[in-house]
């Protein structure tokens, strides 16, 4: 938690100061003293870590939801996804069974999720384009 404060710390030379806390990218700085000056302030910004999800399905043109948003269709890699929390995936085709996955990170910047949707009873091949 901050603030912390540290004491006896050798003032007459710089020291390397590393700043932590899960979920975000480690913080690492040289902090140079000033000798006059009993206390000092330091400010860490810490970035979240982001990571990116592909998705492909079989077959292909599938729309994909993250947490309930559209992200396009199938195949697509999306980036930019907070790591902190698993994010709920949805794939649905016309004419097949609609897939509902939570993904989870398990420490990873970067997921694959490869599906193959069931046809739905009575549910017609997409036509494709020639």
């Amino acid at each position: 938690p901050a603030p912390v404060a540290f004491a006896g710390v050798d003032r007459r030379q710089p020291h390397q100061v590393t700043v932590t806390l899960s979920g975000y990218e480690p913080w690492h700085g040289e902090v140079p003293f000033d000798r006059s000056q009993q206390t000092m302030q330091l400010i860490a910004v810490l970035t979240p870590i982001v990571g990116a999800v592909s998705v492909l399905t079989e077959p292909p043109g599938a729309q994909i939801s993250l947490d309930g948003r559209p992200q396009g269709t199938s195949p697509r890699r999306i980036e930019g996804l907070p790591v902190q929390a698993p994010v709920r995936l949805r794939v649905q085709l016309a004419g097949y069974h609609a897939v509902e996955r939570q993904v989870e990170w398990a420490g990873q910047k970067y997921v694959e999720v490869k599906l193959k949707l069931e046809r739905e009873p009575g549910g017609k091949e997409p036509r494709t384009r020639n």
